[in-house]
């Protein structure tokens, strides 16, 4: 049996079809009318009046469509899964609470953290600075019996090699820094799973490392 939506030709062929003796009673359709029924009063139709082409099987068809039902209502939602739902929401928001009091003391440190790298990184500046400089004007003081040419290099070079060696070591400093803050932010960035909520047929239950605890 196959459901079909009426139409208005359908609907007055009805009200046509319900004023004949002797025939079978029909209900009037309000979503949906079996093909059945649709041909039964074709039939009685035409047996009544067999010139008019509007009482066919096939015109009383034209204009209508499958009749698809409403989905059913959901199921009510068992006092288990509202609390456990309820309980998942707090916890949320109590994590989202957190999180946003927790936010400005970190960019806080963070802020502190960085004047602190851009101090330290102008004292390491500066104290090359003065180490190449240091070391130039010592060399040019050592060489004072030199020609002027012979104590401009040497004080020239004696100054890059300082150069060099200060910003190698501090580009190890630098790196062995940076290594040590991955590893503190991995550290803080650990993760675990305390437990698992399962909703089943069988109510809420809580998985605990291997262990199952209903709910």
């Amino acid at each position: 049996m196959v459901l079909l939506t009426p139409t208005p030709r359908l609907l007055a062929a009805i009200d046509v079809y319900k004023t004949l003796p002797s025939v079978t009673p029909v209900a009037s359709p309000t979503a949906s009318l079996p093909h059945q029924d649709i041909y039964a009063i074709s039939r009685a139709l035409l047996s009544h009046d067999s010139t008019n082409p509007n009482y066919t099987f096939a015109a009383l068809l034209r204009g209508t469509s499958v009749y698809t039902p409403p989905p059913p209502p959901a199921a009510p939602k068992s006092p288990e899964y509202t609390a456990l739902m309820a309980r998942l929401r707090k916890q949320q928001e109590e994590a989202e609470y957190r999180a946003l009091t927790s936010s400005a003391p970190v960019e806080e440190e963070e802020d502190e953290m960085t004047w602190k790298e851009v101090k330290s990184q102008i004292s390491v500046i500066f104290n090359v600075l003065l180490s190449v400089f240091a070391t130039a004007a010592a060399v040019w003081k050592v060489a004072s019996g030199w020609d002027v040419p012979q104590r401009l290099a040497a004080a020239f070079v004696s100054a890059l090699v300082v150069a060099v060696a200060e910003v190698v070591l501090f580009a190890g400093y630098m790196r062995r820094l940076e290594d040590a803050r991955k590893r503190e932010r991995r550290e803080k960035e650990k993760k675990g799973i305390v437990g698992v909520w399962e909703v089943g047929k069988g109510g809420v239950k809580k998985r605990m490392a291997g262990r199952e605890k209903a709910g």
